[in-house]
């Protein structure tokens, strides 16, 4: 009896490490959460770095969206994530492959907008526009687990 309780405690606690490191696994690959404005670069400006704390966020629920400057909310609506594989022909770039496969739909924004995005490393990098024609923006952010900002 002492043997089957002990080998059945055993499994079970397998099971929950086994579950809760997956679990973790795929959050630090999700967009939800906080992100705070790193860096810029682009367009017509060289590469610009922003130390932490400088308010600039994009927060991001189960389906909302809140993007801060300065500490202000001066957008928020509702978002979604699709796969698209058109990369190279919508930025006029060539990125590794899989990367930035996929895209945020922002409901308020027009659709040339929506950036393609990676998460790599704590690390949520967009990318829009065609890099040829007009040095489309590729902006950096990291996570930030602190709830003020």
């Amino acid at each position: 009896m002492k043997q089957t309780l002990l080998v059945f405690s055993m499994l079970y606690l397998i099971t929950c490490f086994i579950g809760c490191k997956k679990e973790k696994a795929q959050d630090l690959n999700s967009v939800k959460g906080n992100w705070e404005l790193y860096q810029v670069s682009g367009g017509m400006t060289p590469l610009s770095a922003y130390t932490s704390g400088n308010g600039n966020i994009i927060k991001f629920t189960d389906s909302t969206y809140f993007i801060y400057r300065d500490r202000q909310v001066v957008k928020s609506g509702k978002y979604r994530i699709v796969e698209d594989f058109t990369l190279q022909q919508r930025v006029c770039l060539a990125i590794p492959e899989g990367q930035f496969t996929k895209r945020i739909i922002y409901d308020s924004i027009s659709y040339y907008f929506n950036p393609f995005m990676n998460i790599a490393e704590g690390k949520l990098t967009l990318i829009v526009g065609c890099f040829a024609t007009d040095a489309g923006p590729l902006t950096g952010y990291k996570r930030k687990d602190n709830h003020n900002f």
